[in-house]
């Protein structure tokens, strides 16, 4: 007999995908907003530091307000949530690695991947 098992964190974060962060990925896109999403990270592009601002209290509330859930604040210095222009600073996600002209692996991805290979 066969059965299909969720842990209840997959089974979470399957209904968070769904249910709240979807709506909000799919409103961002509506309004033409460029962005790259992995589980509950995402990472969305703006054309100014203004809009991105603007963006940001677009999210913190629509989170808050209709799930009582809160983004970390911009003010933080933990990096969680930032407003970055890669042109300036280069930017990390999912071990891919953009400084604005080019995308490549991180060195410890490029170092695995090595590893792994067999000759």
């Amino acid at each position: 007999m066969w059965e299909l098992a969720f842990h209840k964190e997959t089974l979470f974060l399957l209904c968070y995908q769904m249910f709240i962060y979807q709506p909000l990925i799919d409103a961002l896109k509506k309004d033409g907003y460029q962005l790259v999403r992995y589980a509950d990270d995402f990472i969305v592009v703006f054309k100014s530091i203004d809009e991105a601002q603007k963006g940001y209290e677009i999210i913190f509330t629509y989170l808050n307000e209709k799930y009582s859930l809160n983004i970390h604040p911009l003010e933080a210095k933990n990096g969680k949530t930032e407003i970055i222009n890669p042109l300036e600073r280069e930017i990390s996600f999912l071990s891919i690695k953009f400084d604005g002209t080019n995308i490549c692996p991180s060195k410890e991805s490029l170092s695995f991947l090595k590893s792994t290979i067999r000759i």
